[in-house]
């Protein structure tokens, strides 16, 4: 088995420090527009063009901080004011929900918020907490180029963010597969086979819990360590149909590339690196901090579960859903988040998932203290209400006070919603809320907990 995670040098692991590139290895010679770094030969290949134009600065600050240290809501007045959001028939019954104070976490609203529930994607926030933790920020995942004879071997390394096609605007930019095309189409103008290995991962294709549909529909990818345009059939930012056989896909897709590149190929295929293979070059993914960013503001169920299943190899589990569970269980209890929990994927897409708010509170309250430090960049990396990710269109009408104020993880399956995350009040204190219901219509659920959100962005509550 090759390794699945390499650390190269540090790179910037926010998007105040820069772009993410893809980051590539040549082995064994020199070549135009490579430098000798460590005695390995390494090209960066950069997002944009000779001549373009620099990145644009941050843009001013119209967002508040996540260090609001007002005055403290009384847990009397928190009560009152969320008795009404709390009796919308829209979330569908009973919502387990906790409210604790950032700086002093003193518990504001407890209301079954010791309780499982479904998470649904809110789940998303342990997988980000154990990635930082047990992988670290900086970490990068490598899928490597091998060369036996004339024939070419693509192995994965665990990078569910690789593509072929052009980067768009925006943070992180994935690893690109055309890269390593045009690498290998220099120095091995014909090619025999091309041989995607990926088999890392075992188990089923399906979690417990998981809807038959998911895979059928291509609301996720099955999961494999070698995997292009999230196997998509039509690749792009829209949903698709998967690749029954993401290997086989990942093959094709870079025959098409080294075809592209000017190459001439043999058949794609699928099969095992030989032992006389030579390393020729390896690609690296953004670091895991972009990752994390990916999966939390997009609810990125394919980065999700291959960040799972690196957490469960890292930690000596099985590279299977099992293994994803037990992983991240154990993450959970190093983190001292000890509340009652039952997990069965990393994408929280499983209804068997059950976790407490009080244990999404908990975690959020470490993050935002930098307690442990790995954690220090999950708080930014939320979806903003109003203006990013999957709450870019959320906060409308009689929620629109959370504007902007509130940054939070996002979850629904059919019959369950969630929403965790931060809040600042009306007079500049800092919240963290959990909120999860069993919501029968996705809008009337999703629309109630941005009213339970925006009633603390826009209540001083003492």
């Amino acid at each position: 088995m090759w390794p699945s995670i390499a650390t190269p040098p540090k790179e910037p692991a926010s998007p105040s420090a820069g772009p993410s590139v893809p980051y590539v290895r040549i082995i064994g010679r020199r070549a135009p527009g490579l430098v000798l770094a460590t005695g390995v030969l390494m090209l960066v290949a950069t997002s944009a063009g000779a001549g373009a134009p620099p990145p644009p600065g941050p843009p001013p600050p119209v967002l508040p901080g996540l260090a609001g240290s007002g005055p403290i809501p009384t847990p009397a007045a928190v009560a009152a004011a969320l008795s009404g959001p709390l009796a919308d028939p829209g979330l569908g019954g009973p919502t387990h929900l906790t409210v604790i104070d950032a700086i002093s976490g003193h518990v504001l609203l407890d209301r079954l918020g010791s309780t499982p529930a479904i998470p649904a994607s809110t789940l998303k926030l342990l997988t980000a907490a154990a990635a930082l933790t047990i992988l670290g920020p900086q970490t990068r995942l490598r899928t490597r180029v091998f060369v036996a004879g004339a024939d070419v071997y693509l192995v994965g390394g665990g990078d569910p963010t690789i593509s072929t096609q052009p980067a768009v605007a925006g943070y992180p930019t994935p690893a690109d597969l055309n890269v390593l095309a045009r690498l290998v189409a220099r120095d091995h103008p014909v090619i025999g086979q091309v041989v995607a290995a990926g088999s890392q991962y075992g188990g089923p294709d399906e979690a417990p819990g998981w809807s038959p549909s998911y895979l059928a529909d291509g609301e996720v990818a099955r999961v494999r360590s070698l995997l292009v345009d999230e196997a998509k059939l039509r690749p792009g930012l829209g949903p698709s149909i998967r690749s029954l056989d993401p290997l086989l896909a990942a093959a094709q897709s870079f025959q098409v590339a080294l075809t592209a590149a000017g190459a001439k190929t043999g058949p794609a295929m699928v099969g095992a690196v030989p032992k006389s293979a030579k390393l020729f070059a390896s690609l690296a993914s953004p670091p895991v901090s972009a990752l994390v960013e990916r999966m939390l503001n997009y609810s990125d169920d394919d980065v999700a579960e291959g960040l799972g299943r690196q957490i469960a190899v890292r930690l000596g589990k099985p590279a299977t859903f099992d293994g994803v569970a037990s992983a991240l269980l154990t993450a959970a209890k190093r983190l001292g988040l000890l509340a009652p929990a039952h997990i069965a994927d990393a994408s929280g897409l499983s209804r068997v998932n059950a976790i407490a708010p009080a244990m999404l509170t908990k975690l959020l309250r470490d993050a935002s203290q930098g307690h442990p430090v790995q954690l220090r960049g999950l708080a930014a990396a939320l979806p903003i209400a109003g203006f990013s990710g999957t709450l870019a269109i959320r906060f409308s009408g009689s929620a629109a006070g959370g504007v902007g104020r509130v940054r939070a993880k996002t979850g629904w399956l059919n019959g369950a919603a969630g929403l965790a995350g931060f809040v600042t009040t009306a007079d500049g204190r800092l919240l963290i809320f959990a909120a999860l219901a069993p919501a029968p219509i996705r809008y009337a659920g999703e629309h109630a907990l941005d009213q339970i959100a925006a009633t603390l962005a826009t209540c001083g509550c003492r």
